[in-house]
């Protein structure tokens, strides 16, 4: 399955550590160090993800707020057929998943990086983007995740990517990123709406449904009425006997003969031939009444109303399992998240300590508060052009701050 995140240029700055592999200090416990040198990057361009995603920016344009989601990211992990799969297989999986992600986001120009992990549980991709879009208004292409990353891309994205995988590698490919799990919509809260507005439909439904059923049952007691005027059974008829026909034929000489022949006709009483007409009034009554009601839309949409409530309640079960799927997947993404928090924890720490460290090598070595005030400032200068609003750069100012206030008290 694959999901998808969204991060500003300071997000990456972190996070560019962990998918480049740049520490063996990880806070993510299920990372095997010792399997780190298996792990590759499919996209073939100098430099890290961080410096590749500061090149693209330079390119397009990009407003200069701090909570511009810069760059997306898609996390595609390998279909559980394929775990078991020869490396080549698997490698051939990622490299098709990759080649479908660049075409679909403007192609190797927007990708900062690739990185397939193989040390960790379950091998994955992060495929990382700069959203890009052409301005029509202004002419240049700018950076806009919004735009890239829209409802109905999310809720296609799946079912495209499984079309070209099964199209692309039917020998090894049979499915993995659309199953019970997959979601094509942003968040938990956007499901639990869907399925609310299903639930409500259901219900709705189910009550047209009571009325149309309602409504077939008084026609079924109308029906049952006219019906009750036909005898049980067979219909019997009471007959006096058979017609019999007398003809005569003159002869020549002597007397004429005189012949009785049976005819297929059958003597009944006046009040039995009434009989028999109520009787064949009443079933064609009976039979015009029933293929009327075949024919009204009171049958038809409640036929069709069957078919649509079944149709709702597999949707409702589909949307519930993909829930299910969303909570486990939300869970492991908070484990994620407390583990990069700790991670970066980590890492200001370590800044603070380089921070103090090169302070004092600076000052050893530098002759003179003034030489030494200079040359920081100027080894400050350069750490801010690479890492503008970094925590080093921060760092900085809170040292400057407190020795402002410790001369103020003097």
């Amino acid at each position: 399955m694959a999901h998808v995140s969204k991060y500003t240029v300071a997000n990456m700055q972190g996070l560019s550590i962990h998918l480049d592999r740049k520490t063996e200090n990880h806070s993510n416990k299920n990372i095997d160090v010792d399997r780190s040198y298996l792990n590759y990057d499919l996209c073939q361009k100098d430099g890290d993800t961080l410096s590749r995603l500061q090149d693209r920016l330079k390119e397009v344009y990009c407003m200069k707020r701090k909570d511009v989601k810069a760059c997306c990211e898609w996390v595609v992990t390998l279909p559980e057929n394929l775990k078991g799969a020869p490396e080549n297989d698997q490698r051939e999986f990622f490299e098709k998943t990759y080649e479908f992600l660049a075409d679909r986001y403007g192609g190797e120009k927007n990708v900062v990086s690739a990185n397939v992990h193989v040390d960790e549980t379950t091998p994955h991709m992060h495929f990382d983007f700069v959203p890009v879009v052409w301005d029509e208004k202004k002419q240049y292409e700018k950076v806009s995740a919004k735009e890239v990353l829209t409802r109905k891309e999310l809720q296609n994205f799946h079912q495209d990517l499984d079309v070209f995988l099964q199209a692309e590698l039917p020998g090894i490919y049979r499915e993995g990123v659309l199953n019970d799990k997959t979601i094509g919509i942003e968040d938990v809260k956007e499901l639990k709406k869907y399925s609310d507005q299903i639930a409500e439909e259901k219900e709705k439904m189910s009550k047209g449904i009571e009325l149309l059923e309602k409504k077939l049952e008084d026609k079924k007691k109308e029906f049952l009425e006219i019906s009750q005027k036909l005898p049980e059974g067979k219909v019997e008829i009471t007959v006096k006997g058979k017609e019999v026909k007398t003809t005569v034929t003159p002869k020549m000489f002597g007397k004429p003969e005189i012949v009785k022949k049976e005819t297929k006709n059958y003597v009944i009483s006046p009040e039995e031939l009434k009989r028999l007409h109520g009787t064949v009034a009443a079933a064609q009554k009976v039979k015009s009444e029933y293929e009327r009601l075949q024919k009204t839309d009171l049958v038809k949409e409640n036929q069709e109303l069957r078919v649509e409530q079944s149709d709702l309640g597999d949707a409702f079960d589909s949307l519930y399992k993909e829930f299910q799927g969303v909570s486990a997947e939300n869970r492991q993404l908070k484990e994620e998240n407390k583990d990069l928090k700790a991670h970066i924890s980590d890492l200001k720490l370590e800044i603070k300590f380089v921070y103090q460290s090169v302070k004092q090598f600076v000052k050893e070595r530098t002759k003179g508060s003034v030489a030494f005030k200079q040359t920081f400032k100027e080894l400050i200068d350069k750490v801010r052009e690479k890492t503008p609003e970094g925590d080093f750069e921060k760092m900085h100012r809170k040292e400057l701050h407190k020795e402002k206030d410790r001369g103020m008290e003097r």
